[in-house]
């Protein structure tokens, strides 16, 4: 960045501004502190948001895969063929779900291109040179291949759950199927809380650069009408989900307090920093309560599963 310091006037002044108002933007906390080696940083990163490891018991089928299974109870096998453990986590059904991710990813990035042609000219996809323009005729195959996948692994799913539902007791069973049920209506609430965060985050990106003032006005009344829909999903989020069981005295009280809140975020010509610390807070711990709530519950469901083959 040496030439960068040699063109921009007062480079070092401009950096001190800018790491000021990020950390007190983005809530930074241990600012002034030297972090001198790659540990503390890690320490400190997992202090604020620990690092769960999800169950190593099955040869790594569930590190991207979720047990997502609807109706339990109409999936429910008691024939002794269910019995037979037949070596459901293999490599096999491993590099299935790797696949699934990767067909997913190349979806995705087809998508992309089909809704903004002019990003690139031209893309490589199995050997074969395309145009952008000509993204979304693959679509279609790439959909089917995930299809496909998805439809493979379900089936081995309600294997998978058939297996250790016939190994239960009758006790054991019921817990099982409780368990498959309250993660699956988890899974199925989640795509709604993370969108609501990816809905409502790019309407506050205006306040980590320098803008005139009118913009910044003018942005702010933006997020402000966006705020209404965003705090929506934050009431049935904190009241009404699945996910309020497990919700501490202390999310509860972060969430109701911005819920009920009326920040303006900008006032005399600067920015309130309390309601902007305020804002960015609300939306990184309401994050990381959807993630540890859903990551806290596969992973007792995989535990539980493996503690059923324990003599």
């Amino acid at each position: 960045m040496n030439w960068q310091k040699n063109i921009i006037r007062g480079f070092d002044d401009v950096c001190k501004v800018s790491t000021k108002k990020y950390l007190t933007l983005y809530n930074v906390k241990n600012v002034g502190e030297v972090i001198g080696n790659n540990e503390r940083f890690l320490e400190l990163y997992h202090e604020k948001y620990p690092y769960q490891i999800v169950s190593s018991s099955f040869n790594g089928y569930y590190e991207r895969h979720n047990p997502v299974l609807e109706d339990i109870d109409s999936i429910v096998n008691i024939s002794s063929d269910s019995v037979e453990n037949n070596d459901w986590f293999n490599d096999k059904k491993v590099s299935l779900v790797h696949e699934k991710a990767g067909i997913e990813a190349d979806l995705y990035t087809l998508n992309q291109l089909a809704a903004n042609p002019k990003i690139i000219k031209t893309f490589k996809c199995d050997g074969s040179l395309y145009k952008a323009k000509e993204a979304k005729i693959l679509i279609p195959r790439f959909t089917k291949i995930l299809e496909n996948l998805k439809a493979e692994l379900l089936e081995n799913d309600k294997k998978i759950f058939n297996y250790y539902y016939n190994i239960a007791d009758d006790y054991d069973k019921e817990i099982l199927k409780s368990k498959y049920k309250k993660f699956a209506i988890l899974d199925n609430e989640y795509e709604i809380f993370q969108n609501s965060i990816n809905n409502f985050v790019p309407h506050t990106q205006f306040m980590s650069v320098t803008l005139p003032f009118e913009e910044i006005r003018k942005y702010r009344a933006v997020l402000i009408k966006n705020e209404k829909p965003f705090k929506d999903v934050l009431t049935h989020f904190l009241e009404k989900s699945a996910y309020k069981d497990f919700l501490t005295i202390e999310n509860k009280i972060l969430l109701k307090e911005f819920i009920d809140s009326e920040y303006i975020y900008f006032n005399n010509n600067k920015y309130l920093e309390n309601e902007v610390s305020a804002l960015y807070s609300v939306v990184n711990e309401y994050q990381a309560m959807i993630s540890k709530i859903y990551t806290d519950c596969k992973e007792e469901l995989l535990n539980f599963q493996t503690r059923l083959e324990k003599p």
